[in-house]
Parts: structure tokens; C-alpha cells; sequence
């Protein structure tokens, strides 16, 4: 038996409860052939309810967006706007950023070369 058990909230209720459970499913099983893999972000809650993560990039509106997991995240349709990227944690918390280009960094020196700008871009 393989169990697949995550954390969709880092909270020592929630991941109390889900140890809790795992150790009822494995206690209740046979002896042979059975481990547990703990990760976190494979399962999250949406409501009430428990779903499996999707490692998948939608087509959303004004750009895509992956809503199938703990965290949030929405792109926007030109690469070349403020705040391209938007993540949402579980907790609420939203954070937003967006490239400026593309630059050498050289820690010697402190110095960037830039080497390319970002360019309005749909799609």
C-alpha cells in the first residue's frame, strides 16, 4: 500500500490531523509492501474539502493561470506589464512582481550588464 499524504496549510492543527490519519491508514493495513510519503503541497483544501494537487497552466482571462494547488498563480497576457506575476498563498497573502529585463550580474564588482529588455508580448 503507498499513501500519499500533504499539507495544504502549515498549521499544527491541520497537520496534526493528517499525521493522525496517515497512522490510521497505516495501522489498519498489512504489514507487507506499505509505506507513507509525506510532502507538502501534494493535497490542498478548497472549502471543506481535500483535493489533489495539478501541476498544470490554464488559459485564464487577460492571461493563465494555476489554481490547483495551495498556492495561487496568475500571469498576465503581456510579459511586458506591472505585476505579471501574482502568487496567493493559502494564508492570503498576495505577492506581485514582474521582470525588468535580463542582466549579468557580477558579484566582484557589484555591477549588472543589462542584456535584454522585456518587450510587450501576448501569449
Amino acid at each position: 500500500m503507498v499513501l500519499g499524504i500533504g499539507a495544504a496549510e502549515n498549521n499544527q492543527t491541520g497537520g496534526k490531523q493528517i499525521l493522525a490519519e496517515a497512522q490510521a491508514l497505516v495501522s489498519s493495513a498489512s504489514q507487507e509492501d506499505q509505506h507513507v510519503v509525506l510532502e507538502g503541497g501534494r493535497f490542498y483544501k478548497d472549502g471543506q474539502d481535500w483535493k489533489e494537487t495539478e501541476e498544470r497552466i490554464d488559459p485564464s482571462p487577460g492571461g493563465a493561470s494555476a489554481i490547483n494547488g495551495p498556492l495561487k498563480l496568475h500571469l498576465a497576457a503581456n510579459a511586458n506589464s506591472a505585476g505579471l506575476v501574482e502568487l496567493t498563498t493559502p494564508s492570503g497573502l498576495r505577492f506581485t512582481s514582474h521582470p525588468a529585463g535580463l542582466f549579468l550580474y557580477s558579484p566582484a564588482s557589484g555591477r549588472g550588464i543589462p542584456l535584454a529588455q522585456i518587450r510587450d508580448s501576448i501569449g
